[in-house]
């Protein structure tokens, strides 16, 4: 294979091989002049034979096909072999041999197209995502649109879940790269079945978006200019939008159900009438943890949170969450095994360098459960290795009871806190003092 000086200082990629969601940055299509358009130009697939750092690149396909600078996107499938085009114009979506350069086939019927690509775990089945945030879905083979049933039960790759209060519903969240949106599904983790799948805002911070215990509505935010929004799950249909609150840190329906919290980096808390999003209270602070044992928890900002009337400060950077008990919070800091925990007097109880990344009470059996995950890359070659641990606290001294190895990068607590899932669809029993996977998987897709 010819070798190839690829600088991307200087040139950009059109699109790179995914894998689990991720780009594995192993294969990449790219175009010279790409901020010139014409009806022929020469497109090259590179494969990177080096690592992620020391990069490598030889030219494994070339072909020529039309190129438009502005209004489309692209995406390459995980072998390389095969690349897409999406049009926002009349064009539609074109799949090409890069071997040969031969088109397989177009699809004019789909417009105004945003974003397009294979799905991560059938690469039979195509994605594209238009600018009024409708998904539809492609066979590979034909191009052709697949039934509303079987698009309804295609599996997504999960970046982030979070489950309702109660546990009987789970929000899971497919991001697109580079998009302040994702592809959400809600199940019930009683019958494992889906129950409504939309397309919203989206960000990445802790608690970007929440769905009530019923499982019928769900509260979904941006950092930037999209607000939050109000989204009836079975239907997708927004409810209402408020496009006002600027710099969104956290969203999540309160503990009945009745208001939405949206925390911003105005310094202000806001309180949203679940039926009209108005505001009927703020307060000043960042973040806010309804607590059902004591007294709520408010972050003012940075190292200052509040417990009740009480003023405590992080010994670390600044507090991540928070986790009431009974007997006092468990306040998490950032970085993965850090925790501190205080009475409802606002005393420092103890502290923990094991038990941290995300937790929740146990109340049936007063303990603590956590989790923390941690990823590493190798050789463009090597997969992603996630590693990390679940833990079983006592909130008295943080004395651990019970761990097991936990290897997923999303993961949430469900039925009431006695169950962890991941998302590649393992499972944890936390009961009994004791950790057990179960041998059923959740499986993210009905057959």
């Amino acid at each position: 294979m010819e070798e190839f000086d690829l600088r991307f200082a200087q040139q950009r990629h059109l699109a790179q091989s995914m894998t689990d969601g991720s780009a594995d940055e192993r294969y990449f299509l790219w175009v010279p002049d790409w901020t010139e358009d014409a009806a022929k130009k020469d497109y090259l697939v590179l494969l990177n034979t080096g690592t992620r750092l020391a990069v490598n690149f030889q030219i494994v396909y070339r072909f020529q096909a039309e190129f438009v600078s502005r209004g489309c996107c692209f995406a390459l499938s995980k072998d390389g072999r095969t690349a897409l085009a999406g049009y926002a114009a009349k064009k539609g979506v074109f799949c090409y041999d890069c071997e040969s350069g031969r088109v397989l086939w177009n699809n004019p019927k789909i417009r105004r197209i945003a974003e397009v690509r294979f799905n991560n775990f059938d690469e039979q089945m195509i994605e594209v995502r238009s600018n009024k945030l409708e998904i539809t879905y492609l066979d590979r083979q034909t191009g052709q649109i697949l039934e509303p049933e079987r698009a309804r039960n295609v599996r997504q790759v999960i970046t982030l879940m979070r489950a309702s209060k109660n546990g009987k519903f789970l929000l899971t969240a497919d991001t697109f790269p580079l998009k302040e949106q994702a592809n959400y599904t809600v199940y019930n983790t009683e019958t494992k079945e889906v129950t409504g799948r939309f397309v919203a805002q989206y960000q990445r911070n802790p608690d970007p978006f929440d769905v009530t215990n019923d499982g019928g509505l769900a509260i979904c935010s941006a950092y930037q200019k999209q607000g939050v929004s109000l989204i009836r799950v079975s239907t997708g249909e927004v409810l209402w939008s408020k496009m006002s609150y600027k710099k969104v840190y956290s969203a999540s329906f309160d503990a009945d159900d009745r208001r939405v919290i949206v925390g911003c980096d105005d310094g202000g808390i806001y309180f949203l009438d679940i039926h009209s999003g108005e505001t009927v209270e703020r307060i000043s602070g960042e973040r806010f943890f309804p607590n059902p044992y004591g007294a709520d928890v408010l972050y003012l900002g940075g190292k200052l949170a509040k417990i009740g009337g009480h003023e405590i400060v992080s010994s670390g950077f600044s507090w991540k969450r928070a986790v009431g008990t009974r007997d006092g919070v468990l306040m998490l800091l950032p970085g993965n095994r850090k925790s501190a925990f205080y009475d409802y007097d606002g005393n420092l109880l103890w502290e923990s360098g094991e038990l941290g990344g995300e937790a929740a009470y146990l109340e049936d059996e007063d303990l603590l459960c956590a989790f923390w995950v941690e990823y590493y890359q190798g050789n463009v070659t090597d997969e992603t290795v996630f590693v990390g641990r679940i833990m079983l606290a006592s909130p008295r001294d943080g004395r651990i009871i019970a761990e097991a190895d936990l290897s997923d990068d999303a993961c949430a607590f469900i039925h009431r806190n006695k169950t962890i899932v991941c998302s590649t669809g393992k499972m944890f029993a936390v009961s009994g003092g004791s950790i057990r996977e179960i041998e059923e998987p959740f499986a993210f897709v009905v057959e």
